[in-house]
């Protein structure tokens, strides 16, 4: 009777593994095709794209702050928007990794950060990359930090595509007609939101974020790469005690790497952003605001200075 019980059981996992292995190729197979909408899709085309000029990097206000359009019509630089909704540092560096380890590295790189993102990286978000587990040793190597049995779970071929299959079915059977360079500005009337509080006195810059910080810059450094880390303008009277001391780390931080600077890009900066009607909420400039915004950055000595198109 044991025996039998232990075939069965031998026979369910087994069948278990195959399963898993079965759904997985398909859904690589659909993934592999994929070469838009967020992730590993924007990666694909960037690595099988033209040479990249310029590269924009960062979470949703690095994707619709930074007009790569206007960039593109009005300085003929190859400008990529890279920026991905509720991701980080981590993600940016991942991203850039992956890049340079198959031969497409840019001349320069636009790096928006997020100041509370110092306090708490939130690597589960990564999840977003995890079809390129296979593809790249960067992948392989940062990807189990995601969260506890994360390293399990990616043994499964299965797992690395479990959050994304309606989106990577989407993209491979119906992919949109026109993909641009990255860049979507936002539409429509402007509206009152509240950004979530938070003990700024008492945080603490959190040392496996500030890695990868660090990590991204080394990476640039070492590869030649040109590198303005910024924060971005919002609607706000003024910046917190968080906000500033990240932005001290962030500046140090750049001094110590040659080529890197940090630059704030707030809306103390520059006059005129303080339009309503250049916002879509406190946190994001709309379309017409972001244009003027990647207009006024382009005339600042720092964006002067960076090697795009060299």
């Amino acid at each position: 009777m044991k025996t039998e019980k232990w075939k069965w059981v031998v026979g369910f996992f087994a069948a278990l593994v195959l399963a898993d292995l079965g759904v997985g190729m398909g859904l690589r197979a659909l993934s592999a095709k994929v070469r838009t909408g967020a992730g590993m899709g924007q990666v694909r085309a960037a690595v099988e794209g033209e040479p990249i000029d310029l590269l924009v990097l960062g979470s949703s206000r690095a994707r619709h702050h930074i007009d790569t359009d206007w960039l593109g019509d009005e300085l003929g630089i190859r400008a990529l928007n890279l920026g991905a909704n509720g991701q980080g540092t981590y993600y940016a560096y991942m991203v850039l990794a992956m890049l340079v380890e198959a031969g497409q590295v840019p001349d320069a790189v636009l790096l928006q950060v997020e100041p509370r993102d110092l306090r708490d990286p939130r690597l589960e978000r990564a999840r977003v990359l995890t079809p390129g587990y296979d593809g790249f040793e960067v992948m392989r190597r940062e990807l189990p930090k995601m969260g506890k049995w994360a390293g399990v779970k990616l043994w499964s071929a299965t797992y690395r595509y479990n959050h994304r299959v309606f989106e990577v079915v989407r993209h491979a059977l119906f992919p949109p007609a026109e993909v641009g360079t990255g860049f979507v500005g936002r539409v429509g009337a402007f509206r009152h939101v509240e950004a979530a509080p938070f003990d700024a006195e008492g945080a603490r810059i959190d040392g496996e974020g500030w890695a990868f910080y660090e990590a991204f810059v080394e990476l640039a450094t070492e590869q030649g790469i040109e590198v303005v880390i910024f924060e971005g303008p919002r609607l706000r009277a003024e910046r917190d005690v968080w906000e500033s001391r990240a932005a001290e780390a962030l500046e140090g931080l750049a001094a110590d790497h040659p080529g890197v600077v940090w630059e704030a890009w707030d809306e103390a900066r520059f006059e005129g952003l303080e339009e309503r009607s250049l916002w879509y909420d406190p946190g994001y400039l709309n379309a017409e605001g972001a244009r003027r915004f990647t207009a006024l950055i382009s005339d600042t000595p720092a964006f002067r200075s960076l090697g795009a198109g060299r």
